[in-house]
Formats: structure tokens, sequence, C-alpha cells
């Protein structure tokens, strides 16, 4: 997420276990799902519907599988790179790579172009949630266990501001750095807490009236910002200056699992537990639900999306253990997919250039992938 476009966001797993048990429902007949896919198999009837109760439309057949050069740096303990638990999200920033250690205390400065480690330091807050740039620094959110989030300078990477209270997914927006956070005891179950980039002290609230926790993250796009949360499957468009909900747009999906990331200037949510991406026209208010279901990795369950360098309407997500899909989201089609280590269990993705990063969650490892093909790694 801290992603072009997120970001995601969405994001880690928002203060829940990494390997939590939810129920996913399958695919559907018709749809391009998860990594195996015949052109027999991807084509469905005009106007049908899906088991989610959405229509669908015709789905093109997956391309093949590519397996392109590539080389990975360890981040395991033994290694270089000393981390207490694994590699997560990931977000290209002030002319590095930066890697949150999900459900640990170190955030890792790398090198795009060489890998290189650049530094490290430690946070003090166990990390949950997403990486984000704003205001010259590095905003790191902590968990249900280390409630807060922090700012690092990117040169010396100390810890020059902090904030209290739980909640993840932070934005920036009209000069203050936003994100829900639970009121427990309080008048709202949860709202949208500002935080003035120039006096980090003086954080203010905005009710959103239906939103009933802080863990599903927010966005800034279109002027607007918008928020969702684990309980209702609703986006809330919010007037940051009136203080007022605008909208209340129902997602075509159960609650749960739920993310928002920012792509295209506009907001796109993200269902881990089905697969389902479903896309938000943000002048319109109008939810489309992409025909394409993602699959679920084993380990990390949280949103692994980023826009495309200089394409508008595509986007890199995680499908499963040992996939990267690139989508085309206006016209519903896998324009790529490519093979990445299956040993990750899932992680983020984020394009520098023309390489593609990869985090595996439960290898301890970052990939760097090669997207032009005979181009070294």
């Amino acid at each position: 997420m801290s992603r072009p476009g997120l970001a995601l966001a969405l994001l880690a797993l928002l203060g829940a276990s990494s390997c939590q048990s939810d129920v996913d429902s399958g695919p559907v007949t018709g749809e391009v799902t998860g990594t195996t896919a015949s052109a027999a198999s991807t084509h469905a009837a005009e106007d049908s519907e899906t088991s989610d109760g959405a229509p669908t439309s015709t789905a093109a057949p997956l391309p093949p599988l590519e397996t392109l050069p590539s080389d990975r740096f360890s981040l395991q303990a033994s290694g270089s790179i000393e981390l207490v638990a694994a590699p997560a999200a990931l977000l290209h920033a002030e002319g590095a790579l930066w890697v949150q250690d999900h459900r640990g205390w170190l955030i890792t400065k790398m090198d795009p172009e060489t890998g290189e480690l650049l530094g490290q330091a430690k946070t003090g807050l166990v990390g949950c949630g997403d990486l984000v740039h704003a205001d010259g620094g590095i905003w790191w959110t902590g968990c249900r266990v280390s409630p807060g989030m922090v700012k690092l300078d990117p040169e010396s990477l100390e810890v020059v501001e902090q904030v209290p209270e739980l909640g993840l997914g932070p934005t920036e927006h009209q000069g203050g750095l936003w994100r829900p956070v639970n009121l427990l005891g309080d008048t709202w179950s949860a709202a949208l807490q500002r935080v003035p980039l120039d006096a980090p002290g003086e954080a203010t609230f905005v009710p959103v009236p239906g939103l009933r926790d802080g863990e599903a993250g927010a966005i800034s796009a279109n002027g607007s910002l918008w928020v969702t949360d684990r309980r209702s499957a609703i986006v809330y468009e919010v007037d940051a200056d009136a203080g007022t909900v605008l909208a209340a747009v129902p997602m075509p999906t159960p609650a749960g699992s739920v993310y928002l990331v920012k792509h295209d200037d506009a907001p796109l949510f993200y269902d881990a537990q089905t697969g389902r991406i479903v896309t938000i026209d943000p002048r319109t208010r109008e939810a489309r639900m992409l025909n394409l279901r993602l699959e679920k990795p084993h380990e990390y369950w949280g949103v692994a999306a980023s826009s495309a360098e200089k394409d508008e309407g595509h986007l890199w997500v995680r499908s499963g253990d040992g996939e990267v899909w690139l989508v085309d989201t206006r016209q519903d089609v896998v324009l790529r997919r490519i093979a990445v280590d299956p040993a990750g269990g899932g992680g983020d993705v984020q394009q520098i250039g023309d390489k593609l990063w990869v985090s595996g969650f439960a290898s301890q490892s970052i990939e760097r992938i090669a997207l032009e093909p005979g181009g070294p790694p």
C-alpha cells in the first residue's frame, strides 16, 4: 500500500493475525479466477450472476504464466538484514525502497536499483497496516498490541513524531494525515482522525455515522476522503472541510477482510475473503465488481496491490502464493501473469521502473523481477 495509488492502503493485516480463519466461497464458473483457468472454463454468459449476487460479463482467458529473470534478497535473521517477523508492505519514496516488518519492529531501507541495504531502524511499534510517505517522512502504524503511528526521518531513520490510538491505513489529505480510528467507549464506534502535519499533537476527529471500526484504512481521491470498515461492506465518502458524509456506497460483497486502495485517483475496494475487486467511480459513486477473482495466499492476507507506472487503468495485484497479475481494471482483463517465489505465501508488490519488487511474507525475502523480456533482474 504507500504505493502509487495506495496503497493499498490497503493494507497489512489490520491488527488481526496474518493466518486468521475465514471462509472462502470458492470460484464461480465462468470467471477469471485463481492461478489456473483454461480458455474453455473462462467464458461466462452475458448478464449471468455470480454466487455473490453480482452480474458478470464475458471474461477473457488468462494469459500464459511468465517466468522472468529475478533475484532474491534474504531478510532472514541469519542473513544480512535482521528482521523480527516477516516483510510485508513496500513503499517507494525518498529515493529508496522501504520494507515493513509485519508484526515486528524494524523498518528496512533498500537501494531500489541494487537491492543494497541502506539502513534499518526500530520503530518502537509492532507494525501492521501500511507505510505512507507524507510531509517528507515515512509513517508507520502499529497493531492492537502497540497502537499508534510514528514518523521516521528518511535520512537518520529516527522517530521524529508519535501519535497514539489504534488506526490503520493513513492517507495524506489537505495538509493533514487522516486515518480511521477505534473510539471504544466514546459516542461513535469509530471516526476519522486528522493529524495536522505541522502540529501532530493537535489531532481532531470527524464522525462518520455508520463506521464501525478503524481497521480498513482511508484514501484521498478526487478531492474527497474515502473510508470503509470490516463489518459493513460500505464505503463512505467524506467532505473533510465540512466534516460531513457525502455518500455511503454499499459494496456487492459480504463484510469481512476488506481494504481500500487508491487507483486512478479513485477508490478501489478489495475483499480478501472472496478475492473480489470493486472499482468505485468517484463522480457517479457507482460500484462495479471486476469479473475476476484472486486466489488468497496461504500466509499473508493483507492487500497486495499497486498501480502500474505510466499505465492508467493497470493494476499489479498478487494472486495466491505464486503469481502476480497485471490487471486492466477498465476492461476486466488480466494482461500478464508473472511467476513469483511460492514460498513467500503472500506479500506486497511494487513496480519501480522496469522492475517489480515482491515481498515474501513467509520466506522472509524480497524478490526483484525484470519486467522487460531478456533484461537483467
